[in-house]
């Protein structure tokens, strides 16, 4: 007999739309989301960013943070970043760290941009693979 959870188990396309705000909180820069994806449904997102280096035209940034599922699982992630100065875009690469619940061993990454929509509000579509 296969068990269940193995028979599950595979690599999975994954993608999400999350709408977010930059929170300042004196030096550091956090942030948090809404947003919704296949094989995560409805989630809160955090994290924050630290500065890695900055030339004129685009500022390097390392990130972590976390997806919290609708029944208060979390996925884990750690990446890096670049934000367009002129544009206010960013673009990066998240792998995903570990979690809690049936995402306990998540693996996996995604890639994402994310689009000011005012001053510290933006938007982020986000695409990759998980397997948990």
């Amino acid at each position: 007999m296969t068990d269940i959870t193995s028979a599950l188990a595979g690599e999975r396309p994954i993608k999400a739309v999350s709408y977010g705000s930059i929170v300042l909180n004196g030096p550091d820069l956090t942030y948090e989301e809404t947003g919704k994806g296949s094989h995560l449904g409805r989630y809160q997102a955090e994290g924050e960013w630290e500065e890695i280096e900055v030339s004129a035209t685009v500022i390097t940034y390392s990130e972590t943070g976390s997806f919290r599922m609708a029944n208060g699982d979390l996925i884990h992630y750690e990446g890096t970043a670049l934000l367009h100065l002129e544009t206010g875009i960013s673009f990066g690469i998240n792998r995903f760290v570990g979690g809690t619940g049936k995402f306990a061993d998540v693996t996996g990454e995604m890639t994402y941009e994310s689009v000011p929509t005012s001053e510290l509000d933006y938007v982020t579509y986000l695409e990759g693979t998980i397997d948990y």
